[in-house]
């Protein structure tokens, strides 16, 4: 009796767990179908073709410097990038094997170079030494190639050219022209004003001056000056010969007057010079009575 009891307990747990097993598989079947159907009702993206582009990036390649120890074939900017070169190696500058700064100076040295050719007034390159003496090396080679001389002003001395020329340069300063460091404006202006100072001590002028105080209307022009001047060094030119003209011709007057002051009977009482009797107007004889 036991033995038919357990083995009827053991066939109706097999069946209910049967039973729980079919169940459950029916319920899953019917989730994956209702997700089926899900899926199935979406309607598909189109599909959209983009072109894929192949970016390939290259290491740079460094700018090949021209050979200077051939200089017929070199061009234009090739030469003048020698030139800056050799003087980056003789400038106190110099840094042996620095690319970077020999390329900064070498620009540098290029624009100095263009800035005094136009005449324009040298930049400051402050806090930037490389840069700096590079560029004041290009300037000064223009300045030394016109072969413009600069002296200084400061000390007293015997020699009658360097007064002149600090004498023009002093005036110079006060043209406002340039700065006073522009070597090329300076330049210019000096040899107008010494070329202005020249004429005005010519016989046609210094007579003018010394019978009438003035030059006569009509007499001939101490120089001519173009209509339009094209560029600052020519203005330059002309505007340091007028004042030096007008400087040197405002001396001879006050020599003049200075010697004048000392004679009480003025031009009668200077002493015939040899040579000056057939000038002088001859007095017409008086009649006899």
């Amino acid at each position: 009796m036991r033995i038919h009891t357990g083995g009827n307990g053991n066939m109706a747990r097999s069946s209910l767990v049967a039973l729980s097993c079919s169940a459950l598989l029916m319920i899953l079947l019917q989730g994956c179908g209702n997700n089926e159907d899900e899926q199935a009702s979406v309607p598909e993206e189109p599909v959209v073709e983009r072109e894929v582009v192949e970016v390939i990036v290259e290491k740079p390649v460094p700018e090949k410097k021209p050979d200077c120890s051939n200089a017929s074939a070199l061009t234009a900017c090739s030469r003048a990038w020698c030139q800056g070169l050799d003087v980056w190696k003789r400038s106190t500058v110099f840094a042996k094997d620095d690319n970077q700064k020999r390329d900064a100076f070498i620009n540098a040295y290029g624009f100095g170079q263009q800035d005094a050719a136009m005449a324009a007034n040298p930049q400051s390159y402050s806090g930037q030494p490389v840069v700096q003496a590079g560029y004041r090396a290009g300037y000064q080679a223009v300045v030394e190639a016109q072969g413009l001389v600069s002296y200084s002003c400061d000390d007293e001395s015997d020699n009658e050219y360097l007064d002149r020329w600090c004498e023009a340069s002093a005036a110079y300063k006060s043209s406002g022209l340039g700065t006073s460091n522009n070597a090329i404006l300076r330049g210019r202006y000096v040899d107008g004003y010494m070329s202005g100072r020249a004429i005005a001590l010519t016989i046609p002028t210094a007579m003018d001056v010394m019978f009438s105080g003035e030059t006569k209307a009509g007499s001939r022009q101490a120089i001519t000056e173009p209509s339009a001047m094209k560029s600052k060094a020519e203005r330059a030119f002309y505007q340091g010969f007028d004042e030096g003209h007008r400087t040197m011709v405002a001396l001879i007057q006050e020599s003049i007057n200075q010697v004048m002051q000392q004679m009480p009977q003025g031009m009668e009482a200077m002493p015939s010079m040899p040579g000056m009797e057939s000038m002088m107007p001859i007095e017409p004889s008086k009649p006899t009575q």
